[in-house]
């Protein structure tokens, strides 16, 4: 069975793509958890908030710290791929699999986000 190997010159790319993702996904986890703080505190405040917009807004908020575990993952595996000799589309595929989660928590995300931001809006104009 013959495998697949990246050269160095294709390696240097997705070294750079997982390790930006990896330092992204980090990033993004210290402000989700910043966040979710942030958003208990305004689950207490029910004077600012309704219910449905504080809870929303934590949906929101926990989906967006799953999404920076999962780009954190998706990063190392792609970091591996250059590292390792004769698994670089194997990676690959695991990496794409896990960009694609990404995308459809992102989605979730933001759609919780602004389901939040129209009941508040309907609350405040009523």
């Amino acid at each position: 069975m013959s495998t697949f190997e990246f050269d160095s010159e294709q390696d240097e790319p997705i070294a750079v793509l997982g390790t930006a993702m990896q330092n992204l996904g980090l990033l993004t986890l210290f402000a989700g958890m910043l966040a979710l703080v942030a958003q208990l505190i305004g689950l207490a405040a029910v004077a600012l908030y309704s219910g449905t917009v504080a809870l929303l807004g934590a949906v929101s908020v926990i989906v967006n710290i799953v999404i920076s575990w999962k780009l954190v993952s998706a990063g190392r595996t792609l970091i591996a791929i250059p590292r390792t000799d004769g698994n670089d589309l194997p990676l690959l595929m695991t990496a794409l699999r896990r960009m694609a989660v990404i995308n459809a928590l992102q989605a979730l995300g933001i759609a919780a986000g602004l389901l939040a931001v129209i009941v508040f809006t309907v609350k405040v104009l009523a």
